[in-house]
């Protein structure tokens, strides 16, 4: 009896290890469990994060592509902007050196006294026998009262053969103005000059634009084309062209543009004396003098020095 009362007590014993044993196996596969979804969530955030990163990279390639492309833009601007201001600099030096050419003409002026600026004066005789001398010739009419001044120096060579106007003549125009310049109208064999204290002035009369290229009066009375730009008339007449219309010529190598400057002042002066001198010619003409066909003359005048000084030389055609 005792041993089967031991063998009981025993069993339940065991038993009830056996019970504790199947609780502790639910819970470890209850924690089994929650650790399995725990490991899902965390490769469902794994596959999140790489997703994300990704994009990220993604996004940050696109980025360094377009300041890539940024920068090879700006590296463009930079070289551009530096063009411009190498462009710059170099018109900076050719203004100043316009500006030193245009200085020098002011001083050679001034040191003259029998050149340029002198004779602007008003009380100047010879100045009032070149405006007789201009009427005489008829410079006035249809926009054309330009004129070219060239120093004598530069064309040396020629006075000798210059037989149209020369000093004598204007001391023999103080006498009788209308007279002399009426034989000079007679003799057309030669580019109208006038000669007053070694400065030549050349009428427009005489040169005429064409679309071509310029035509230059011959000494014979033809005309003969000339290609435009910087070059040489005939042989007998040594002056220079332009290629627009005329140019204006004060000394060997000076800046052409620096001159403008200059005839600017001369045209403006000259167009006053001789209004003047055309009110004072009024009794000794049969035409009378228009003021509104005058300043239409002048304005006439000042476009084609614009066009020149801007040089711009299809503005010439309009």
């Amino acid at each position: 009896m005792n041993d089967l009362s031991n063998a009981t007590e025993i069993f339940k014993g065991h038993q009830k290890k056996i019970e504790q044993l199947e609780k502790l196996t639910e819970i470890l596969v209850s924690k089994s469990e929650s650790q399995r979804d725990r490991i899902q969530v965390s490769e469902e955030k794994v596959n999140f994060i790489e997703k994300k990163a990704e994009q990220i990279l993604q996004t940050s390639g696109e980025i360094l592509k377009k300041q890539k492309e940024d920068i090879q833009y700006n590296h463009g601007r930079i070289y551009e902007v530096e063009k411009q201001v190498r462009e710059l600099s170099a018109k900076i030096l050719q203004a100043k050196d316009i500006a030193t050419s245009l200085n020098a003409i002011l001083k050679r002026f001034d040191k003259s006294q029998n050149k340029g600026m002198d004779l602007l004066a008003k009380e100047n005789q010879e100045q009032k026998n070149m405006v007789m001398w201009l009427m005489s010739r008829e410079v006035l009419g249809f926009g054309r009262c330009l004129f070219i001044l060239v120093h004598d120096d530069d064309y040396a060579d020629d006075d000798d053969d210059d037989d149209d106007v020369d000093d004598d003549d204007d001391d023999d125009d103080d006498d009788d103005d209308d007279d002399d310049d009426d034989d000079d109208d007679d003799d057309d064999d030669d580019i109208n000059v006038l000669k007053l204290n070694n400065v030549k002035f050349v009428s427009c009369l005489d040169v005429l634009y064409q679309p071509n290229g310029l035509k230059v009066p011959t000494h014979d009375g033809t005309l003969k084309a000339e290609s435009s730009g910087n070059t040489s008339a005939t042989d007998n007449n040594k002056w220079k062209w332009e290629g627009v219309l005329i140019k204006l010529l004060l000394c060997q190598g000076c800046s052409i543009r620096a001159c403008f400057g200059i005839v600017n002042m001369l045209v403006e002066v000259l167009f006053e004396l001789i209004k003047g001198h055309i009110k004072d010619l009024e009794e000794d003409s049969e035409d009378k003098f228009d003021e509104e066909d005058f300043n239409e003359e002048q304005n006439a005048v000042a476009r084609v020095i614009h066009v020149l000084y801007n040089d711009d030389p299809k503005e010439m055609l309009k």
